[in-house]
């Protein structure tokens, strides 16, 4: 998996709305320890103004992989509300909470529960154009890494 050099200091954010809007070119490797598989996604991730929500956002995302030969595509949607400053909260589509965010500091610890799994993962901007995301997930179903580089498109 391709990571951020860890002696780099992450890029503080001062205001998320400032920051995530616009269309994002999104490749996520996916290291699947329970299958002994790796994947790699492409694809587009957007943040726009949430309807109805003047401090919310939407975010859409739409990629394509090829497991054993065969295309594959996916889509999700997520909800970020409560946006004051470098924080705000995710949601999932239907407004379940998934995790806190605050990238304050530029790079920013997440949990989420999601029984009989649990996702851990890390926030981490680099700079203006790119930010990661790391999720390890574990538990009785899913023993897997998936690493996102979101990089800003013009």
């Amino acid at each position: 998996m391709t990571a951020p050099d860890p002696f780099d200091p992450p890029l503080p954010v001062a205001d998320l709305r400032a920051f995530l809007p616009g269309t994002w070119r999104i490749v996520r490797e996916i290291d699947d320890r329970r299958a002994g598989q790796r994947h790699v996604m492409h694809g587009t991730g957007t943040f726009a103004p949430a309807p109805g929500d003047p401090t919310g956002l939407v975010y859409d995302e739409e990629v394509v992989w090829a497991p054993a030969g065969q295309t594959m595509t996916g889509t999700r949607r997520y909800l970020i509300a409560g946006l004051r400053r470098a924080s705000a909260v995710v949601l999932f589509a239907d407004g379940r909470p998934f995790h806190a965010l605050d990238l304050a500091d530029g790079a920013c610890a997440v949990h989420h529960d999601c029984p009989p799994d649990t996702y851990t993962g890390e926030y981490r901007v680099l700079d203006t154009d790119r930010f990661t995301v790391r999720w390890t997930v574990t538990g009785a179903r899913k023993d897997s890494v998936l690493f996102t580089t979101f990089t800003r498109m013009a």
